[in-house]
C-alpha cells in the first residue's frame, strides 16, 4: 500500500510541475538578471545578438518570426542618449502590426474578413512599409528600412522592403482569418483531437508504470525477506571473535543482497525514464494544444524555450545519475569477478571495492548538481566566470577557517587510494581498536568489542594497525617449568601443532602449517615456548583460543607443569641460601 501512494504522489507531482509549467512560463526577460555595476554594458537581453557595431533580433507576431532587424550597438541602456535598442524598435513593430488587426481580433464573434494592404512607400527620402485593412482609411507607419537592415541582411533596400511587405501582409491576413468563429471551431476540434492523443499515449504511460511499480515492489519484499532470514551457509561460526563475527556479518550482507539491489536499481532506471516521457507527452501536448490558437501561440513558444531547455537538462542529467549508478554497480560486479585493479583475498577485495563504490558516488552526484546550476545560470545569461572566481574567493576564505577540515579530506583521500583499511577491516588507530563500521574522506567510525561508536577525524590518523589485511597470525607463548626437559615440551607442541593442522574444522582457518620457533627465553620463571600460526584474515582469535586450549591440556596429560616464580635472592654478604 505504501508503494502505490508513492506512486500516486509522483504522478501527482509530475502533474502539478507541467501545469506550474504551463501557467506561469519563464519570460524572455529573466535572461536579464542585474549583475552589479556592469549589467546593461556587458548582459544583452537573451534574444538580442551583437557582431561588433550592429545589434539584431526578431521581429515577432502570433508566436512566429517574421523578420530580423538591425540597429546600431547600444553600449549603454541605461543611458541610450538618441539611439534606440533593437529590442526597443522590435517592440515598436509589433505593436504597430497588433493595431492594424485589433478590431477583428478583440470580437470571438466577428465573422469580417477584410483584405490587408501592405505598401511600400518613401517618405522624407526614407524606405517605409505601410499597412491598413480595406476597412480602414488610413495607413499606418508599420516600420523604416533602413541600412543596417540591408546591410545585415545582404539586400537592397528597395528589394527588401518588397520582402518584407509580402511577410507581413501574409502573416497579418492569416492572423484575421484564425481568429473568425468558423477558424475557432476548426481550431477546438483539432485541440480536442490532439487531448485524445495524448490522453491514450498516457494511459499506456501509466500502464507500464504500474507494472514496473508492481515489480519493483516484489523485489522490495525479496530484499525485506533476505534481511530477514540471512543465508544460512554463510553465517559466522557461534564461537567467532566478536569483532571478527561483526566483520563477517558484514560481508555476508554486501554479498547477499547485491543481485536484488542492482536489479531494482535497473527497474528504479526504466521507472524514472518512463516518468519523464510521461511529463514530456503532457508538455508537448499542452505546447501543441496552445500553439493552435493564435491568441496562446506565444505561450506555447515561451513553454519551449527556457522551461523545456532546463526540464531537459533536468532529466538528461538525471538519467546521467542513473546510468551513473548502474555503471558503478556494473564496475563493482566486474571487480568481484574478475578481479580487477588489484590481487588478494576475497573478503579484502569485497571491503574496498564497498568503500570506493561509495566514494564515486559521492562524486557523481556533486557533478551532476554542478552540472545543472551552470546551465541554469548560463541560459539566465548570468557570466559563469565571474561566479567561478566569486567562488574560488568564497572558497578560499572557507579554507582559511576550516583548515582541519581540508586536512581530514585530504587525509581521507589519502586512506582510500592507498588502501590502509577499509569498511569492515578491524583495525588500531592509536589507543581505540574496532571494526570500520563507516568511513568518509572527512570521518572513521570504529565500533569496539563494548558496541561503543567511535568517531575519529581523519587527520587525526597516523598509523593504523591493520588487523584483517590479506592475513592474520596467533604470536602464541607460553611459560613452562624451568624444570622441563626443553626437547620434551617441544616434542608435545609439535605433535598438538600436527593434529590441529590436520583437523579438517580448523585447516581452512590455517593459511599454512604452523610454525614451532622454540624457546625464547629462559630463567627461573619458567621457558618461553613460542608458536606461529599464519591464519586467515579475522581468524586469529578464534584459532589462538582453540590452540591454546589444546597446548594446555596436552602438557598437563604429559606431565609439563607451567611455569612459576622461583624465590631466590641474595643476602647483604653475597651469599645465596635456600627459601624457607
Amino acid at each position: 500500500m505504501p508503494m502505490r501512494l508513492h506512486f500516486i504522489y509522483r504522478m501527482f507531482a509530475v502533474w502539478l510541475i507541467t501545469l506550474t509549467t504551463v501557467l506561469f512560463p519563464v519570460q524572455v526577460g529573466w535572461g536579464q538578471l542585474p549583475i552589479p555595476q556592469q549589467q546593461s554594458q556587458v548582459v544583452l537581453p537573451s534574444h538580442v545578438t551583437r557582431y561588433g557595431n550592429i545589434e539584431t533580433t526578431d521581429v515577432v507576431f502570433d508566436g512566429k518570426s517574421l523578420f530580423t532587424i538591425a540597429s546600431p550597438t547600444v553600449r549603454d541602456r541605461n543611458n541610450a542618449n538618441k539611439l534606440i535598442p533593437v529590442e526597443i524598435r522590435a517592440e515598436l513593430i509589433e505593436a504597430n502590426l497588433r493595431r492594424i488587426v485589433a478590431p477583428y481580433t478583440q470580437n470571438l464573434l466577428d465573422n469580417r474578413e477584410p483584405k490587408v494592404i501592405i505598401s511600400v512607400a518613401t517618405l522624407n527620402n526614407e524606405t517605409v512599409i505601410l499597412g491598413r485593412t480595406e476597412d480602414q482609411k488610413q495607413n499606418i507607419t508599420i516600420l523604416t528600412v533602413t541600412e543596417l537592415d540591408s546591410s545585415y541582411n545582404g539586400i537592397p533596400i528597395p528589394e527588401l522592403a518588397e520582402a518584407w511587405r509580402g511577410i507581413i501582409q501574409n502573416n497579418l491576413q492569416e492572423a484575421i482569418s484564425q481568429r473568425t468563429p468558423k477558424a475557432l471551431l476548426g481550431q477546438i476540434y483539432q485541440a480536442v483531437q490532439a487531448l485524445i492523443f495524448v490522453l491514450f499515449i498516457s494511459l499506456i504511460l501509466l500502464g507500464l508504470q504500474y507494472f514496473i511499480n508492481r515489480r519493483k515492489l516484489y523485489i522490495q519484499k525479496q530484499i525485506m525477506t533476505l534481511k530477514n532470514t540471512p543465508k544460512q551457509p554463510e553465517q559466522p561460526s557461534p564461537n567467532t571473535h566478536g569483532l571478527n563475527r561483526q566483520r563477517i556479518e558484514f560481508i555476508n550482507h554486501i554479498k547477499s543482497y547485491f543481485d536484488y539491489e542492482h536489479r531494482k536499481k535497473v527497474i528504479s532506471l526504466f521507472e524514472y525514464i518512463l516518468l519523464w516521457i510521461q511529463f514530456a507527452v503532457w508538455l508537448a501536448g499542452v505546447s501543441y494544444i496552445l500553439a493552435i490558437f493564435p491568441q496562446t501561440r506565444a505561450v506555447a513558444n515561451q513553454l519551449l524555450h527556457l522551461p523545456i531547455l532546463w526540464l531537459s537538462m533536468w532529466f538528461v542529467t538525471g538519467l546521467g545519475s542513473k546510468a551513473g549508478d548502474f555503471l558503478i554497480d556494473r564496475l563493482q560486479q566486474a571487480w568481484e569477478k574478475y578481479n580487477l585493479f588489484e590481487t588478494g583475498e576475497l573478503t579484502r577485495k569485497s571491503l574496498r571495492i564497498s568503500t570506493t563504490m561509495e566514494t564515486l558516488r559521492g562524486v557523481k552526484n556533486a557533478l551532476i548538481y554542478f552540472i545543472r546550476t551552470s546551465y541554469i545560470l548560463n541560459t539566465l545569461g548570468v557570466p559563469i566566470s565571474s561566479i567561478f572566481a566569486l567562488g574560488g574567493l568564497i572558497a578560499l576564505a572557507i579554507s582559511l577557517g576550516s583548515q582541519n577540515v581540508i586536512k581530514d579530506i585530504i587525509n581521507g583521500l589519502l586512506i582510500l587510494w592507498e588502501d590502509q583499511f577499509g569498511i569492515g577491516d578491524i583495525v588500531q588507530i592509536g589507543e581505540y581498536t574496532g571494526m570500520v563500521e563507516s568511513m568518509s574522506l572527512r570521518i572513521t567510525q570504529l565500533r569496539n568489542p563494548e558496541g561503543c561508536l567511535i568517531t575519529i577525524p581523519n587527520s587525526s590518523i597516523i598509523k593504523v594497525s591493520n588487523l584483517t589485511r590479506l592475513w592474520s597470525r596467533v604470536n602464541f607463548e607460553i611459560l613452562v617449568d624451568c624444570q622441563t626437559d626443553p626437547t620434551q615440551a617441544l616434542q608435545v607442541l609439535k605433535k598438538v601443532t600436527q593434529e590441529f593442522y590436520a583437523d579438517p574444522d580448523w585447516r581452512q582457518s590455517l593459511m599454512e602449517f604452523p610454525e614451532v620457533l622454540g624457546i625464547d627465553a629462559a630463567g627461573h620463571e619458567g621457558l618461553l615456548l613460542r608458536v606461529w600460526l599464519k591464519t586467515q584474515p579475522g581468524q586469529q582469535w578464534l584459532v589462538g583460543r582453540e590452540f591454546r586450549r589444546r597446548v594446555v591440556q596436552s602438557l598437563a596429560q604429559n606431565g609439563i607443569a607451567l611455569g612459576r616464580p622461583h624465590q631466590v635472592w641474595e643476602d647483604s654478604d653475597a651469599k645465596y641460601r635456600q627459601p624457607t
